[in-house]
């Protein structure tokens, strides 16, 4: 009988999951899909200092991705001379709520 036959690697910032036929859900000898991401946050927090985060659109994309950084516990820094907003207007309150989650807004 075939199996899920599972490997889970973090190395080299690799993991994954090898799927045979006829996947067996009662079988509990796999990690769920949360504990492999905690794995791999826990992994890589041990080389990974400061998330510097960059991009469009700051007000969106910027915003979701340093919040999720520093949700995960990683040291969280938006570069805002390498981003820009959808609304411009929405800067300063972006970068206050940014900020109230323990993220460095730096100009």
């Amino acid at each position: 009988m075939d199996r899920l036959v599972a490997k889970y690697e973090i190395e080299d910032k690799i993991k994954f999951i090898e799927f045979a036929q006829d996947y067996d859900a009662n079988n509990n000898d796999y990690l769920t899909e949360a504990e492999l991401k905690k794995a791999a946050i826990d992994y890589t927090k041990e080389s990974i200092e400061t998330v510097d985060i960059v991009g469009l659109a700051f007000d969106h994309c910027v915003k979701a991705t340093a919040i999720d950084s520093a949700q995960n516990g990683f040291k969280t820094r938006v570069l805002t001379k390498l981003t820009a907003a959808v609304s411009p207007v929405n800067v300063s309150v972006v970068s206050k709520e940014m900020t109230a989650h323990g993220i460095e807004v730096v100009s």
